[in-house]
């Protein structure tokens, strides 16, 4: 019995999710927003030089001084301060996706 409450439970929950793409948030006007829907990003290449790493976390910095972050395994191998890569970064200009999407394009290796 307990098993089948818990299966019930998880069911609902998870039924309750639903897809990012189909929740609509509440407006003041007639028009609803939907979460994760189509999305517009403007895209940039630029390199990067590597300030730290720290666990699975990568700190670099753009040509511009402002640091971002990557994941370690965004790479094809660990990098290390002082390193250079070439980033393509897509900022956000339309919709509620990821804000912004960094990709290595070629880099030290």
């Amino acid at each position: 019995m307990k098993h089948a409450a818990f299966a019930c439970a998880a069911a609902l929950f998870l039924s309750a999710c639903g897809d990012a793409e189909n929740t609509a948030l509440p407006t003041d006007g007639e028009e609803q927003i939907i979460a994760g829907g189509e999305c517009s990003y403007v895209e940039n290449v630029f390199e990067a030089d590597v300030v730290g790493v720290e666990d699975d976390r990568v700190e670099l910095k753009g040509p511009d001084g402002v640091s971002f972050y990557m994941q370690a395994d965004d790479f094809d191998a660990t990098p290390a301060a002082g390193e250079t890569y070439t980033i393509k970064g897509e900022m956000i200009i339309e919709g509620t996706c990821t804000p912004e999407i960094y990709t290595v394009m070629e880099g030290a290796g």
